[in-house]
């Protein structure tokens, strides 16, 4: 899915520049912020070619847009659970890094349409048998990104020990380490980490269905609807309708 929506992102090449807020066109520059610690598939450095720099999904996706927008798109590292409000304070421009538009999030920020949908996966260490799906985890502690989705559908089960880190390498480690039975993640996530962790273990199916969006500033309708319209041009009618706020 994701080389798909990347050659979609390299097809949907674009000879005219889309409106963008004027205040922008005077900065020369849109700063995106997301976290490339452990940031694989969106943000993250190729460990076989480290000359390359930076690569990932929303690296690509960032380059495009700013090609469609005519303007220098500039990344600013933040760890992914402030993301929001390193945004709110004015540090970057928009927030891109895998960001689900959560109901606690959308009262303080706006989101655009919708660019990517994902499930969730849950995996579990070698020595972990007759787990199916959460509901057997009862008792057990499970390991998650804190702030994401996934963090959400683990509080919905209060007989699992939630235990939040600010990283999903830190929580894949520590299940391979036995200090956690499981954890769980975005699918995406999942499959991009998993030649880092070979000894994790998918059970069930991946499950649910939900989203990402680029968050910006809740007074910055305008900005919004500029990459509204950069996204509908890159992935037409792929991309969904813009989350109510």
């Amino acid at each position: 899915m994701l080389r798909l929506l990347a050659c979609l992102l390299f097809a949907a090449a674009a000879s005219a520049q889309l409106p963008l807020p004027q205040r922008y066109r005077d900065a020369g520059v849109l700063r995106w912020g997301s976290d490339a610690e452990g940031g694989a598939p969106f943000v993250f450095l190729d460990s076989a070619h480290p000359d390359r720099g930076e690569i990932g999904f929303e690296v690509d996706l960032a380059h495009e847009l700013g090609l469609l927008l005519g303007i220098e798109m500039r990344r600013v590292q933040a760890p992914f659970g402030t993301l929001v409000q390193v945004l709110q304070r004015g540090d970057c421009d928009l927030a891109m890094n895998g960001i689900e538009p959560t109901q606690s999030r959308r009262s303080q920020v706006r989101f655009t349409r919708p660019y990517y949908i994902f499930q969730q996966q849950l995996s579990v260490g070698p020595g972990i048998t007759g787990v199916r799906g959460l509901d057997d985890l009862d008792g057990k502690r499970v390991g998650v990104l804190g702030e994401s989705q996934s963090h959400k559908l683990l509080l919905e089960h209060p007989g699992i020990e939630t235990v939040v880190y600010e990283s999903n390498v830190t929580a894949y480690e520590d299940v391979i380490n036995g200090r956690t039975a499981g954890s769980l993640a975005d699918l995406p996530i999942a499959r991009a980490l998993r030649p880092m962790f070979p000894q994790l273990v998918d059970v069930g199916e991946p499950f649910g269905e939900d989203y990402y969006c680029i968050a910006v500033r809740a007074g910055e309708a305008d900005l919004q609807q500029a990459l509204d319209a950069a996204l509908g041009v890159l992935f037409g009618s792929s991309a969904g309708q813009r989350p109510e706020p």
